[in-house]
């Protein structure tokens, strides 16, 4: 799959580092690969952002977890855009 994206990195004075933008976009289509397209409809999250415990993962790896928001290490969120 490949796809751009506006992802910013930055360290804060503490001396963590952060992540920020938009992992999914609403209403733009996506192809998975040759022939296979998505788009994700605004709304699509809103259960899932609700009292869930979930990773931000590396590359899919339960290995490295590089933040969750039970640990309040990720911050998610949905407005109009993703």
């Amino acid at each position: 799959m490949v796809f751009q994206s506006e992802l910013k990195t930055r360290a804060e004075e503490n001396g963590e580092a952060l992540i920020e933008g938009y992992f999914a976009v609403f209403n733009q289509e996506t192809e998975l690969w040759p022939g296979a397209f998505e788009e994700i409809a605004p709304g699509a999250f809103d259960n899932s952002l609700r009292n869930n415990d979930i990773m931000c993962l590396d590359n899919h790896d339960t290995r490295i977890v590089l933040g969750s928001t039970g640990s309040q290490t990720l911050e998610l969120k949905a407005d109009s855009h993703g």
